[in-house]
């Protein structure tokens, strides 16, 4: 079942912190919690981000002045630590409503928490947790959104201009993926686990289709099937389905 709180303790965009430059937006986030100079649901935003970060040892390209780069801290609301999976599916799934409006279909989540438009990335999010006894304490939610930029060092890389042939105003656009995101937290709290899986295998990037892996350092074939409720990703080879986690498999398509 899911807990009973009110939906509304977590108000995305409580405040809206706009910075010329930084590091990173989850550094700057993290710094601001630890003065308790930060309220749940703030947003920190850079207009250049100089050393942004992705999964594991990625980097986060993002020219000056022309995408979307925040973070996003909340404060969860007797969140079990073993129910960490649900914050990464529901801000997922919120950055993932966002994107569907301008991709014509094509938006998609490739796991664990890229959002794609066809077959190129378009945003990706880092979430990072801190626990208090068994409960979350905060969680620190960095969105790294491709709006304006059209030139990229790597070619599976798009944006919104590349997408619609427009050029967009940034604040305008983050008070829209503000509002995906303050219903994704909402469902979060209203749905069970079991839902918001489904909602994101509903749109998830190649779900049963044959994909190539790096698997135990070795090239391999599999269907990616779904996650499991550890957020674990489900890959059948075979007649077998394994569960892998994000250190564990490695997309090579």
């Amino acid at each position: 079942m899911a807990a009973k709180v009110n939906i509304l303790q977590h108000h995305i965009g409580s405040s809206v912190i706009w910075l010329d430059e930084a590091d990173s937006t989850n550094n700057i986030a993290k710094h601001l919690c630890e003065r308790g100079a930060c309220d749940d649901g703030a947003v920190i935003c850079a207009h250049y981000q100089y050393a942004g970060r992705g999964q594991g040892e990625n980097k986060w390209e993002a020219a000056k002045d022309l995408n979307l780069t925040v973070s996003i801290v909340l404060f969860p609301h007797n969140l079990h630590a073993q129910e960490q999976v649900k914050i990464n599916l529901a801000l997922s799934l919120g950055v993932h409503e966002f994107v569907s409006a301008y991709a014509n279909g094509q938006a998609s989540i490739k796991w664990p928490n890229d959002i794609y438009a066809g077959d190129k990335k378009i945003a990706g999010l880092l979430i990072e947790n801190s626990l208090q006894g068994e409960f979350i304490r905060q969680s620190i939610c960095g969105i790294g959104m491709n709006i304006n930029q059209t030139h990229f060092t790597s070619s599976n890389a798009t944006s919104l201009a590349q997408l619609t042939g427009a050029n967009y105003e940034l604040k305008s656009l983050l008070k829209l993926l503000i509002n995906c995101l303050q219903r994704s937290i909402n469902k979060m709290y209203m749905q069970d686990l079991g839902a918001l899986i489904a909602a994101y295998e509903q749109v998830m990037y190649r779900k049963g289709l044959q994909t190539r892996f790096l698997i135990d350092k070795e090239p391999e074939e599999g269907i990616p099937m779904g996650i499991n409720e550890e957020g674990s990703l489900r890959v059948q080879t075979g007649k077998t389905v394994t569960n892998f986690s994000n250190k564990e498999i490695t997309w090579l398509q």
